[in-house]
């Protein structure tokens, strides 16, 4: 793999920007899952915990899916990605606070995860909007090319 190449898309500080603001954000969804699990077999130690877990991560872009494309439509796509971020994070930020001062429970837990989920699908809609126009397609198309080549 010849990495030279890519070299002067990531010169592009627009796209630059993107790709590390993804990356980061794509590692945060990876560990925030991986913990969340963890953390729920840590507290409570029943499997059944695990799948309600699993269930109301997975369920709410079902629900918000239909919303997503009108609000990507209708507001800038950075901006309300940018939004979305924060919020997520938020989030995830009440589960070690509520269980700092120990009014954390498997209920509350379910439920941050479900406004976590349900906002992530905005994360993906917009990637994938903001892929589909002119310089931005045409790198996502050479990665994609380059990665099953490999």
């Amino acid at each position: 793999m010849n990495i030279l190449k890519y070299a002067d898309i990531l010169r592009n500080r627009n796209f630059a920007l993107f790709w590390i603001g993804s990356l980061i954000s794509n590692f945060g969804n990876i560990f925030t899952f991986l913990s969340l699990t963890w953390f729920i077999l840590e507290i409570n130690g029943q499997s059944l915990s695990l799948a309600l877990m699993l269930i109301s991560y997975e369920l709410p872009p079902v629900f918000t899916a239909p919303f997503t494309g009108y609000l990507l439509d209708k507001y800038r796509t950075e901006k309300l990605l940018i939004f979305e971020s924060l919020a997520r994070g938020l989030t995830i930020l009440i589960i070690p606070i509520a269980y700092k001062f120990k009014i954390l429970n498997i209920w509350l837990m379910m439920i941050l995860i479900m406004i976590f989920s349900g906002m992530s699908f905005f994360y993906k809609r917009g990637h994938r909007k903001n892929f589909r126009v002119g310089y931005f397609q045409q790198v996502a198309l050479c990665l994609q090319w380059e990665s099953l080549l490999a």
